[in-house]
């Protein structure tokens, strides 16, 4: 059965605009240093947090949606991630994009089973961080300064590599 030209045209639309970036906007993040960030997330429970909060944090932010095949490709690796290096300082911190509750994202990610915090990105944080694809992650050292920017999923063996730089101070 050939696929129809319809459903290939839209399938084309949907892929270039998940994985290409805005004509003319910026892919920079307007924050190089955490500290900058004036947006916010909302948790699970309803509460909103601005991501500045978490300065003194090594902090993995990634930025996801249930949607995104590469994003939850990489589940796994954030829970090993996880499971590794949270006692030795490391807090990943995954927001959803595409939910439009907390609760949403809460049942997103105990369907699939993310061991590490997530949230719900608000709309001025996705503009400040320049979120025009996903997956994509920011590696932040603990005094707040972006160490990287990944856009797509980071291969295993560089992000455990830059974490661990990260964990003992080194860019």
């Amino acid at each position: 059965m050939r696929p129809r030209p319809a459903f290939l045209i839209a399938l084309a639309a949907v892929f270039a605009v998940a994985f290409s970036t805005v004509s003319g906007a910026s892919a920079e993040p307007e924050a190089s240093n955490i500290e900058q960030a004036k947006g916010a997330y909302i948790t699970p429970d309803g509460y909103v947090h601005p991501l500045a909060e978490h300065k003194g944090e090594t902090l993995l932010l990634v930025y996801w949606a249930k949607w995104c095949g590469p994003c939850l490709n990489e589940i796994p690796t954030l829970n090993a991630m996880h499971d590794k290096y949270a006692k030795r300082g490391l807090k990943i911190l995954a927001l959803n994009i595409d939910e439009s509750t907390p609760r949403a994202v809460r049942s997103e990610a105990y369907r699939h089973r993310m061991k590490y915090p997530v949230g719900l990105a608000g709309q001025a944080l996705l503009a400040e961080m320049a979120i025009h694809s996903i997956p994509r992650t920011f590696l932040f050292a603990k005094d707040g300064t972006l160490l990287h920017d990944y856009t797509g999923a980071p291969r295993e063996d560089m992000l455990a590599e830059d974490v661990e730089n990260a964990l003992k101070g080194r860019p």
